[in-house]
C-alpha cells in the first residue's frame, strides 16, 4: 500500500513537472501566457483592470491597473511569480524621504518611483514589500535608491556617464 501511494505521488509530481515545463516552453514559443500564470494572476490580483500581457525571451509580464494606478506583475518562463510593482507619483511619495533625496542628490530629477506591492511567499531575500525603488537622473549619473516604509534610503546603484 505504501509503495502504491509513493508511486502515485511520484507519477503526479512528474506529470505536474512535465506539464509546467511544456507550458513554459509553449508560452515562450507561441507568445501565449501560460495557463497557470493566468490562474495565479487572477487569484492574486482579482481586482486588476485593463490587463495586458507581454511575453519576451525571459519574462511574462502583466501590465494592469490596480486601484486606478498603473502596475505590473512579472513572471519568469518557468511560470514563477517574481514581483508586482505599482507606479507612484512624487506627490504620493513620503515627504520626508523626498526631502532627504533632494538634499542628498541636489540637481537630480526623479525619473520614476515604483512601489513593491507583492513578492512571492518564498522570496529568499529580505522582503522589500512596501518599499519604493526610486530612479534619479542628473547630467553626471543615474542613481537607483531603495526607500523603506520607514524612509530609510539605500543607494542600490550609481552609474556615472
Amino acid at each position: 500500500m505504501k509503495k502504491a501511494i509513493l508511486s502515485i505521488a511520484l507519477l503526479l509530481s512528474l506529470t505536474v513537472s512535465f506539464a509546467d515545463e511544456k507550458d513554459s516552453k509553449s508560452a515562450a514559443k507561441s507568445g501565449n501566457v501560460a495557463e497557470n500564470v493566468l490562474r495565479q494572476f487572477a487569484y492574486n490580483f482579482y481586482n486588476a483592470t485593463d490587463v495586458k500581457w507581454n511575453i519576451n525571451e525571459k519574462f511574462q509580464t502583466a501590465f494592469f491597473k490596480l486601484n486606478d494606478k498603473p502596475a505590473y506583475a512579472l513572471y519568469n518562463l518557468q511560470n514563477e511569480f517574481l514581483v508586482a510593482t505599482q507606479i507612484v507619483k512624487a506627490e504620493e511619495f513620503s515627504k520626508t524621504a523626498l526631502k532627504n533625496i533632494n538634499d542628498t542628490y541636489a540637481g537630480a530629477k526623479i525619473q520614476k518611483i515604483v512601489k513593491i506591492i507583492s513578492r512571492p511567499s518564498d522570496f529568499q531575500f529580505s522582503d522589500d514589500t512596501g518599499s519604493y525603488w526610486v530612479s534619479l537622473i542628473s547630467a553626471e549619473k543615474q542613481v537607483i535608491l531603495l526607500v523603506s516604509p520607514e524612509d530609510n534610503i539605500t543607494t542600490v546603484t550609481s552609474i556615472k556617464y
